[in-house]
């Protein structure tokens, strides 16, 4: 019976396999639960730069697509402003963001002040890149061009991928 009483050496290797195996587990759980904000960013700036130029496309179709894009990007946007706000981003984390979000991130009472910034800020850029600004024609027919030029884009893009 002697060999059914644990050994000291049987208790430290076993208290020895438990911390390891707890070890393991919390560096797991912390590889698994790490978020991409280099992705996220990406994502985020694709999906918003799309849903700008979607709903100013002549391409009714194209504005349903759009108000998917625009609040799956504003999820995706949202988080990582979220994060970076409260300072759980470092800037190695989002070294390969686009200079867009970095750019139209601005101070701000809240995260949601914030995105509505940013957000006018892809509106600004999809309205300014599509506008014809031609001297002589009428607004109604600049426009059309401009439906056209954004349909374009959004199509050029291949917004449509990104649902």
């Amino acid at each position: 019976m002697a060999g059914a009483q644990p050994t000291v050496e049987k208790i430290q290797r076993l208290a020895l396999l438990t911390v390891f195996v707890v070890i393991a587990s919390v560096s797991t759980l912390a590889v698994a639960s790490a978020k991409d904000y280099n992705q996220l960013g990406r994502n985020g700036f694709a999906h918003w730069s799309c849903a700008s130029y979607g709903f100013l496309s002549a391409d009714k179709s194209d504005h349903e697509t759009a108000g998917k894009l625009f609040v799956s990007g504003h999820n995706m946007l949202s988080e990582l402003v979220a994060d970076m706000v409260s300072g759980i981003v470092k800037e190695s984390d989002i070294k390969d963001v686009p200079i867009g979000v970095r750019w139209w991130l601005t101070a701000g009472p809240s995260v949601e002040f914030r995105m509505g910034y940013m957000w006018s800020q892809f509106e600004k850029e999809a309205y300014d890149k599509t506008w014809p600004d031609l001297k002589g024609s009428s607004f109604d027919d600049q426009k059309g061009i401009q439906k056209m030029s954004a349909q374009n884009e959004f199509q050029k893009a291949n917004c449509v991928l990104l649902k």
